[in-house]
């Protein structure tokens, strides 16, 4: 009943975890778990001419802490667009964020509380953000679960999706999503209900510093790259539909509806893929998944190990010692310091 409790509760960093934050089968996986300690992961393989990359990020961070390393800069400069979970800046992304997170109607969050537990919750949100709930009172509280991370974390966090998207603007190569918004919100409702969030957003204020220390090893995991442990540790929680973990209605589902979509992408052009870290590992995991489709998909931990490049920008096949692709690094890198973002 112990270890039950714990893991419940750390639903509450995994729901901030996967703030904007496969089809389900019970069958294994026939590909090798990965094991490997990395966020990126390089891809090839049948209709790949050049080689793509799959980045876990994660979605809540200090800005301190959200440093993309010598190899995810070099991989994003070999690439020509950029797939994030959504398409962080299409027009329409704002309005969609607005009218999908709405709470049903006779719900606000004040009625999912109570009276005297949302003046508590409203009053901590009050100090420690200087933000007053009554601005939130129809938004589904998942929804909301940034700003609690704000105040236990003391500091603004970012996403790590978003500084890939600036990467791509700055470079001016085209941003897609492998979903739509509302997507997201059916796999939340799926995993979590407005009443259960609503009772984790008041454990927060009552478990300051209890909550604080998990979402600090969610953090230690990403930095340490450790994707095996996020997933287990993270996502194997009830879910609101029954019979089934967060894992399977949060991660699972979505994982295997994106292969198709990764394929497709990969094959027309050198891509990066930036989604959530819990998203890669375990037997319905995205990298298992594509191994399971024929595809190779190595871990990149240096810059080393990055498939080697030739003077002319082609990747060299180690076994055959020849070009196998005409791509490289694109021929303004270096100057992109000097160039004006495209926002």
């Amino acid at each position: 009943m112990q270890r039950k409790t714990k893991l419940a509760w750390k639903t509450i960093p995994v729901a901030i975890a996967v703030m904007t934050v496969s089809i389900f089968s019970s069958s294994p996986s026939l590909a090798e778990k990965p094991t490997e300690k990395s966020l990126l992961w390089e891809i090839t393989g049948p209709g790949i001419k050049q080689p793509s990359y799959l980045f876990g990020t994660v979605h809540t961070i200090c800005p301190d802490r959200a440093k993309l390393s010598q190899p995810v800069k070099i991989a994003l400069a070999r690439t020509k667009q950029l797939y994030l979970e959504l398409d962080l800046d299409d027009p329409s992304y704002t309005s969609a964020v607005q009218n999908d997170t709405k709470l049903p109607p006779g719900k606000t969050l004040k009625t999912l509380l109570g009276d005297k537990n949302y003046a508590k919750v409203n009053q901590f949100f009050q100090q420690n953000s200087q933000i007053s709930l009554d601005n939130y009172l129809n938004v589904k509280p998942f929804f909301l679960t940034k700003l609690s991370t704000d105040a236990l974390l003391k500091c603004n966090t970012v996403a790590v999706d978003t500084i890939l998207l600036e990467n791509a603007q700055e470079r001016r190569v085209e941003v897609l999503g492998l979903e739509e918004f509302q997507d997201q919100v059916n796999a939340v409702d799926k995993s979590f209900s407005d009443e259960s969030v609503a009772a984790q957003v008041l454990y927060v204020v009552n478990n300051k510093q209890q909550v604080r220390q998990i979402q600090e090893q969610l953090i230690s995991y990403y930095l340490d790259e450790n994707i095996v442990s996020i997933r287990e540790e993270f996502f194997s929680a009830p879910a609101a539909e029954k019979g089934k973990t967060i894992g399977d209605t949060l991660i699972d589902g979505r994982n295997q509806t994106w292969i198709p979509k990764i394929l497709r992408a990969a094959k027309t052009k050198p891509t990066f893929f930036g989604v959530g870290a819990g998203h890669l590992a375990g037997d319905r995991g995205v990298i298992s998944l594509l191994r399971d489709a024929g595809y190779t998909v190595k871990p990149i931990q240096t810059v080393a190990s990055l498939s080697p490049l030739n003077s002319l920008g082609e990747t060299i096949d180690p076994w055959q010692s020849r070009p196998i692709s005409r791509f490289g690094f694109q021929t303004d890198v270096g100057n992109q310091q000097n160039r004006k973002p495209a926002w």
